[in-house]
């Protein structure tokens, strides 16, 4: 099973393997600016007019500036948010941005109906776990905290079991490099994205660093650039 993104517009989906695995555990990785939030709302908005059904959890935007990020890329999501083929979730405002975030991961696990939809999308997860590790009181040990992580993962794999594809971004220095391990080694697909800039020219690449159960040849690296009313352009240079 696949749960394809193709565009007429651009190449992304061709590139990764015609569309993402089904019940698999998905993460991007990539510096501030590297361009994991709009890769991952090409593939959301992809996924919605292939006929997916997604929820995207979110610890940078409100709902109403998720719609105009979305619009200002020609990637209108209206449709999709009043038939509820969409779910967003803005984290902060939903699980407590004020509250104290000790329970954060607990509030986020539970949230039984974001994980109705064929794929989810948490953006950052990292950040999720950085604000709850920071909450919580010093005497919770490195291994309690690891252990919880692991609780995650086991709810993510339990969620792939049943055929829902789960897309985590994570932002290096986040998190401690062994939880960042603990995650990457349970991807099904990891891609790591990174930005260049030579001679002024901004260049941005997604790096296949996995990619398991395509459907399609998959590139191992793919080269875009994201324009204001067009969205994400793959560049021709793409090499697989």
């Amino acid at each position: 099973m696949v749960y394809r993104f193709h565009l007429d517009r651009d190449e992304l989906a061709d590139r990764l393997g015609g569309g993402l695995p089904g019940g698999a555990l998905c993460i991007m990785e990539g510096e501030f600016g590297t361009g994991k939030s709009i890769v991952g709302q090409r593939i959301m908005y992809g996924l919605l007019k292939n006929g997916a059904r997604v929820t995207v959890v979110s610890t940078e935007l409100t709902t109403m500036h998720f719609i105009e990020q979305m619009h200002s890329l020609d990637y209108p999501i209206e449709e999709f948010v009043f038939n509820r083929n969409l779910l967003f979730l803005p984290v902060y405002p939903v699980l407590g941005f004020r509250g104290d975030k000790k329970d954060l991961m607990d509030r986020l696990l539970n949230a039984k109906k974001m994980y109705e939809s064929d794929v989810i999308f948490i953006d950052a997860f990292s950040s999720v776990i950085r604000d709850w590790t920071r909450a919580l009181p010093d005497e919770v040990s490195p291994q309690e905290i690891t252990e919880r992580i692991e609780d995650a993962l086991y709810l993510f794999k339990l969620l792939n079991s049943r055929g829902h594809t789960v897309v985590l971004t994570l932002q290096p220095g986040d998190i401690p490099d062994d939880i960042s391990s603990v995650l990457k080694a349970a991807a099904d697909v990891y891609l790591t994205l990174k930005l260049d800039s030579v001679g002024g020219v901004v260049s941005r690449s997604i790096f296949v660093r996995r990619y398991s159960r395509a459907e399609k040849p998959v590139a191992d690296i793919v080269p875009f650039r994201v324009e204001p009313k067009t969205g994400l352009i793959v560049e021709i240079k793409s090499v697989s």
